[in-house]
């Protein structure tokens, strides 16, 4: 079972997650062009993860991941409230591509991972890598990071 969702509106929520999703998903494709702001963003696949956000995400952080990798592609703005990250990808090799503005820590666990921050881009936080392996992340850098 797959799960495509477009978001051109709001979505909002007073409590629990925006969407939490499990393995219970083989893909899930999320497009943002509006508002989604609530608590956590939690998806999760079997396969594939694919965000791509034009438009604002507030929430107390974005979990994303899948065995296959993870996409995020953002030009748009995406903020924390809280103390958690504000994009946390899978231990698969997962792909970043920020031109928009990231409040918050990106932090990209295991896998061979790429960030590529171009444009006009920022990250007002910092971005880290894991896994323990001995150069697991490329990163590209082009616009400014902060943090």
């Amino acid at each position: 079972m797959s799960l495509y969702l477009t978001n051109t509106g709001r979505i909002t929520t007073d409590a629990g997650a925006i969407i939490a999703s499990n393995s219970g998903l083989d893909d899930l494709r999320l497009i943002n062009s509006g508002e989604m702001i609530g608590n956590d963003l939690y998806t999760v696949a079997e396969f594939s993860v694919y965000l791509a956000n034009s438009g604002l995400i507030q929430t107390s952080g974005i979990q994303a991941g899948s065995g296959s990798g993870t996409t995020v592609l953002n030009s748009g703005t995406i903020t924390v409230h809280g103390t958690g990250p504000a994009l946390e990808t899978g231990g698969a090799a997962d792909v970043v591509r920020n031109t928009g503005t990231i409040f918050g820590d990106v932090v990209l666990a295991a896998g061979e991972d790429l960030f590529r921050n171009a444009g006009p881009g920022s990250v007002v936080g910092t971005v880290q890598g894991g896994g323990g392996q001995r150069h697991p992340y490329r990163f590209r850098r082009r616009g400014p990071f902060r943090g």
